[in-house]
């Protein structure tokens, strides 16, 4: 009688656990299963220590304004930040104002501010870089690089891994941005994030995720936190349908993208004694 109970309880475990089987599902099926590993959260912190709020003072004809301009950057060396040559230039265009001239420029970008671990905007302990040496800068590809004076602040942090050829992006890509929009604390933009298109330029990739003004100078990343581009703008677009989630059950149409340079074309635009500072140990497309 033991034994046909015992046997009698065993079968009905099988059956309760299929059942409880049953319930679990990949409900959109395995092609657009969303679950990430641990190394996704790991990469993400990992990757914030080396990204930084940037400050950048509004100097004309060598005196220094009122006002500043804020922007985003990261290491694409040890000690070495990268951002937009916007950020640096840090003028209002939609009010006129001329671009920095050279000498303003480079003044700028030596009385450059980096704030790394700005996490929180009251409380926070942010580790301060102060002053820079420019080393390169491109505006048709809107990229400036420049070295910490301060840099030793920061040697324990590692270069962001770069895609050094061109990416391998299809409709539906994800792209995840670490920002300090509007000059405030760490942002990441790692939901709805999706590789659109190409821009009007190859060198140019277009997507649709959320982004101020300071987001300018983020790395654009994929899942495995390896940077494929610099964010730089937003673009209006005629009217199209993303590849976003659906949201209350609608398709979305979009009339903006936001826009990066791809890191590769940022890359192969160096001069050799600044490329030469970018680990040489770098994943490929």
């Amino acid at each position: 009688m033991a034994d046909q109970k015992e046997s009698g309880i065993g079968e009905v475990r099988k059956t309760l656990t299929f059942k409880l089987q049953d319930l679990e599902a990949l409900v959109f099926g395995r092609q657009r299963d969303s679950r990430l590993a641990f190394s996704f959260a790991e990469g993400a912190v990992r990757t914030a220590r080396s990204v930084a709020r940037l400050t950048v003072p509004r100097i004309f004809d060598g005196v220094q304004q009122p006002g500043v301009g804020y922007g985003t950057g990261w290491l694409i060396a040890p000690g070495v930040v990268i951002t937009n040559h916007h950020v640096i230039d840090n003028r209002d265009i939609r009010m006129g104002e001329a671009p920095a001239t050279s000498q303003d420029f480079k003044a700028q970008a030596e009385a450059v501010e980096a704030w790394f671990d700005y996490y929180q905007e009251i409380g926070g302990a942010p580790t301060k870089c102060s002053g820079a040496q420019l080393l390169v800068s491109n505006k048709q590809l809107d990229y400036a690089v420049i070295q910490l004076a301060e840099a030793s602040k920061v040697a324990d942090r590692a270069a962001l891994p770069i895609i050094t050829q061109s990416p391998k992006l299809v409709r539906g890509t994800r792209m995840n941005l670490v920002q300090h929009s509007r000059g405030g604390a760490l942002q990441y933009a790692i939901r709805n994030n999706f590789f659109v298109r190409l821009g009007d330029a190859p060198q140019f990739i277009r997507y649709q995720t959320d982004t101020e003004p300071g987001a300018s100078g983020s790395p654009v990343c994929n899942d495995t936190w390896q940077v494929v581009g610099l964010h730089h703008a937003s673009t209006e677009v005629p009217r199209e349908q993303v590849p976003q989630e659906v949201i209350d059950g609608q398709p979305v149409t979009v009339t903006v993208l936001n826009e990066a340079i791809a890191i590769h074309s940022v890359l192969n635009d160096l001069p050799p004694e600044v490329r030469q500072m970018i680990p040489a140990a770098q994943p490929q497309s």
